[in-house]
């Protein structure tokens, strides 16, 4: 049985999938100016498309690429599931982009001497949740579009060559509070020589179906109406059990637990402190699961189905154990940072002879178990380790790239605010030097190609050398930083700076305060400057959570008030910083997979391009427009993960990022970018990359004869 278990810190969604197959982003106050260029108020949100838009990649743009970088910029990675088939052959999945120095990017095979890569992409790390082997082929599920370069919708499976798709794979998502849209397959198994799936979908391959499917090479079914997402299946020889985050099921109503048996689905009794979603788990023809208690001292009770009913099978004395597996004919289990045996009385703790920091997983194979998490084993640091009864061996480390946050551009060289601790680092050129560490509201700008400030509720601008000059301190709640053009515009509410009153749009330029407005917009607006008009723009969060839909809005300032234009839904979010650049005049933004300019004169909104998935990072220069996300086209032609835009024509780059942009920033020399990528062209870069654009001439001297 092969499960992919959703945590109680980590509660993504509740789904379940199941798989069938057809074919194959000083102070000094002047008089303020008031800009004020009035627009007509319309209230038609019509969308018009720009005629301006032809993509020519012919014209591709050049550089020279830092490749000193290459994977310094690295942090440990996580292995996040395990799988044995019937062979022994171990498959290892998670957040890594290389295994032992291997680049693999996120899924794995051991023989027990030598590591196989699947040709997965950086893109493709951290998308798989489940696998398991059907008639000696992998089958991998998760939440992917593509996969190793090819479509393939949450489900694929390995012919010893390449991946090929389930047909068309899952469309539509059926757990509640999936905004996403992304169908997801959680669980795969295989009874009776039947691939189930389960997961958080609502068809497959145009057959309707949610969260639950059977396929066989002959053929697929539906296997029962659900309203609601599966997390898990199981099965014995006689029963089907299946957990997740449902009200019904088979025209029964039930809770997050249902079982099939003697020719119907009932409701069986919750073990009590059973997670939502809980894990099942056969052995010898017997249901087992776990519930945890959330107080002290935190044990977990095991519990097993007898008689139509679960009863307690026996305690977990120390945490919330994660896992169970059978081997050598007894059970074992794994807490945080425990491996436990069950003996004939109870539980005990196997003291294994290294550092455990944490056990993200297990499973067994003929000869022992793998544990997959954090260790320390000889002195060094291990995400894979073995166990056959006695000795514990190293099997593996990961890294991956470091997550960046905020980056900016200081002296040609890139400076970055990244990882879980939000640290503040610069490239010297050869490495990288950590100057501090913030809070998540900071973040770098970057005006003036060489201005770069670390703004927040203070501001701060730094020098060639790194240090940053003293800073304003603001007394206020909160401030709304944006660059516009060659100004550092802040959103002040009432407030001081340096102890003197203030209040409005203020914008910062050479160290020099301007009063653009007397009032601030709206809580958490951003304020730019296009053309000859003061514009504020909202991004607001409806229901406070990640991939809820977002309301923009926009607002000018007519001289004496903020003046609000325009407002609509925006079903995906994507960061203010990144969405909104004025750019010759005009206000550009991006909307779902497009870039759209905001035309003041009518009110209405020009679709300017089109991208076949998300971007995620936009910047402007006098020049260009520069777009970078998850997408490899714009306009259905191929282009890569960035590209820029002169207002007539696209191009791309000559060597562009194996994988998604997430941020950038860009001078009229310099470009850097971070996101998940190795490389740029063929040069490793990972996470980070940085690009000079200035184009070298060599100097002939003139020659008299």
């Amino acid at each position: 049985m092969n499960i992919h278990r959703i945590g109680a810190s980590s509660v993504r969604l509740a789904l379940l999938l199941i798989i069938v197959w057809s074919s194959s982003l000083a102070t000094q106050a002047q008089q303020p100016r008031l800009l004020v260029q009035p627009v007509a108020e319309q209230t038609q949100p019509s969308v018009a498309v720009d005629s301006m838009a032809p993509l020519t990649t012919s014209n591709l743009i050049t550089g020279t690429w830092n490749t000193s970088l290459n994977n310094q910029l690295q942090v440990p990675g996580t292995i996040k599931k395990l799988y044995v088939d019937d062979h022994d052959r171990l498959y290892v999945t998670g957040s890594f982009n290389y295994l032992n120095n291997q680049e693999f990017n996120g899924l794995a095979s051991w023989d027990g001497n030598t590591w196989q890569g699947y040709g997965l992409q950086p893109d493709d790390r951290d998308t798989i949740y489940a696998m398991t082997t059907y008639h000696d082929q992998l089958i991998v599920g998760g939440e992917f579009k593509n996969l190793a370069g090819q479509p393939h919708n949450g489900i694929a499976r390995w012919n010893d060559t390449a991946f090929e798709g389930f047909g068309s794979g899952f469309q539509g998502v059926s757990a509640p509070y999936d905004y996403s849209e992304r169908p997801k397959v959680y669980d795969l198994d295989v009874v009776s020589d039947t691939l189930y799936i389960t997961g958080s979908f609502t068809s497959f391959n145009q057959l309707a179906v949610n969260s639950l499917l059977a396929w066989q090479p002959t053929g697929y079914r539906k296997v029962a109406e659900i309203e609601g997402g599966l997390y898990q299946f199981s099965a014995t020889n006689s029963k089907m059990l299946v957990t997740g985050s449902f009200r019904s099921i088979g025209n029964m109503g039930a809770a997050d637990f249902a079982l099939w048996q003697d020719g119907a689905w009932m409701n069986p009794w919750v073990p009590s402190w059973a997670p939502l979603g809980s894990e099942t788990f056969v052995f010898s023809d017997t249901f087992y699961t776990r519930g945890y208690e959330y107080y002290y001292p935190f044990f977990t009770n095991i519990y097993r189905w007898k008689n139509n009913t679960w009863i307690n099978d026996s305690k977990i004395s120390q945490g919330s154990a994660i896992d169970l597996v059978q081997w050598n004919g007894q059970l074992f289990s794994v807490s945080n940072a425990k491996l436990w045996q069950r003996t004939s009385f109870d539980w005990s703790a196997i003291n294994l002879p290294i550092t455990i920091y944490e056990i993200a997983d297990m499973v067994a194979s003929s000869t022992g178990i793998y544990l997959a998490g954090e260790f320390e084993i000889n002195n060094q640091r291990s995400q894979l380790v073995f166990w056959d009864g006695t000795t514990v061996h190293d099997v593996a480390s990961t890294f991956k790239h470091e997550t960046i946050r905020s980056i900016g551009n200081l002296q040609g060289q890139p400076i970055i605010i990244s990882g879980v601790h939000y640290n503040l680092q610069r490239w010297t050129s050869t490495a990288w030097q950590r100057l501090a560490q913030f809070v998540n509201t900071q973040e770098l700008i970057t005006i003036d190609n060489d201005n770069t400030y670390l703004a927040g509720l203070s501001i701060e601008r730094f020098e060639p050398n790194g240090d940053r000059v003293p800073p304003f301190i603001f007394q206020l709640p909160w401030i709304k930083w944006s660059a516009s053009g060659s100004e550092l515009i802040a959103n002040i509410p009432s407030g001081t700076i340096n102890n003197q009153p203030i209040v409005g749009a203020w914008s910062l330029k050479n160290g020099q305060w301007r009063q653009l407005t007397n009032r601030s917009s709206y809580p958490e607006s951003s304020i730019f400057v296009a053309g000859q008009t003061l514009y504020a723009v909202r991004v607001k969060d409806l229901i406070y959570g990640f991939s809820d839909p977002l309301d923009i809005s926009i607002a000018f300032w007519n001289g004496v008030d903020w003046q609000e234009l325009k407002s609509w839904l925006q079903p995906s979010p994507y960061r203010i910083s990144s969405l909104v650049v004025p750019w010759r005049g005009n206000l550009y933004f991006l909307y779902e997979n497009e870039l759209r300019r905001f035309d003041k004169a009518s009110n209405t909104l020009i679709t300017v391009a089109s991208f076949d998935d998300v971007p995620l990072a936009l910047r402007a220069t006098p020049e260009h427009i520069y777009v970078a996300g998850r997408f490899s086209k714009i306009n259905n032609q191929s282009i890569g993960h960035m590209a820029r835009w002169n207002g007539s024509t696209w191009q791309g780059f000559a060597d562009a990022p194996n994988g998604t942009v997430e941020t950038m920033v860009v001078t009229s020399r310099y470009i850097h970018i971070g996101g998940n990528f190795t490389r740029v062209g063929n040069i490793p870069s990972l996470g980070i990359a940085s690009l000079d654009l200035a184009i070298y001439r060599q100097y002939i001297p003139q020659v008299g004869k």
